[in-house]
């Protein structure tokens, strides 16, 4: 697994039958830890306070969470000295009316209007994740594909299943207040809940699982993929999914 997990104490964190005692014992040790793993500095003492207030908050939902969908592991990411609501998807518009909701989980119909208004998109090495809401940096002479289209999918994952084969990549839409603390497996949390955040199908597993492509880099979750158990794409209000064509 990705992230600290492979840490004793961060075992002690996600366990569903862990002591409040050995979470506030471990939990500075684990917090020193994560700032090396992850390179975090803090301008000040006051910020260095919240922030291990808030992975404190963290480790506490980690916990919770693995209680909610014991199939998986949570525990440290490199997100754990966020506010959930700082970890989201991002993707470029540099059009004020197709606002495609930046670090509130992004929106992959309004991305695709962009996309088709621009005619495609950068390579993720040309335009890299950055993770934090900013202008658009686009650059139409470095766009890989052109894209003149985009097909909805009814929601159904038989569906989902047969357009991956046939065009590669679906966009899908789903509750992402559990990835936070995802580190690796397949993940089953419950069905409900609104659609807050936009991924990629990319594949399925023989073991009827969906392989998810996330926009948070290769050092989360399982090299920067997601696995979800079959039947959690068409959960939520109003699932929908597209798949892009492109010249």
């Amino acid at each position: 697994m990705h992230g600290l997990n492979d840490h004793s104490s961060i075992q002690q964190v996600v366990s569903s039958n862990g002591h409040d005692d050995l979470l506030l014992m471990s939990a500075y040790n684990q917090f020193s830890a994560f700032k090396e793993k992850y390179n975090k500095t803090y301008l000040t003492q006051e910020e260095d306070d919240y922030r291990f207030g808030v992975f404190m908050s963290n480790l506490h939902q980690a916990r919770r969470n693995q209680i909610l969908d014991p199939t998986v592991i949570h525990g440290v990411t490199k997100f754990s000295d966020l506010m959930p609501s700082s970890t989201s998807a991002l993707t470029c518009t540099d059009d004020k009316r197709i606002c495609n909701l930046g670090c509130k989980g992004g929106n992959y119909v309004l991305a695709h209007r962009y996309m088709l208004k621009v005619g495609g998109v950068e390579a993720t090495k040309d335009y890299p994740y950055t993770g934090i809401d900013g202008s658009c940096k686009f650059d139409k002479n470095k766009i890989v594909p052109s894209i003149y289209e985009f097909n909805n999918i009814v929601a159904d994952e038989d569906q989902f299943a047969a357009n991956l084969v046939e065009y590669g990549t679906v966009a899908v839409g789903i509750n992402g207040d559990m990835l936070q603390t995802y580190t690796g497996g397949i993940a089953c949390p419950p069905c409900s809940g609104t659609l807050n955040h936009a991924l990629t199908l990319v594949g399925y597993g023989s073991d009827r699982h969906w392989i998810i492509k996330n926009s948070f880099g290769t050092n989360f979750g399982e090299n920067g993929y997601y696995r979800l158990c079959k039947g959690r794409l068409t959960c939520g209000e109003n699932p929908v999914a597209a798949f892009p064509l492109s010249a």
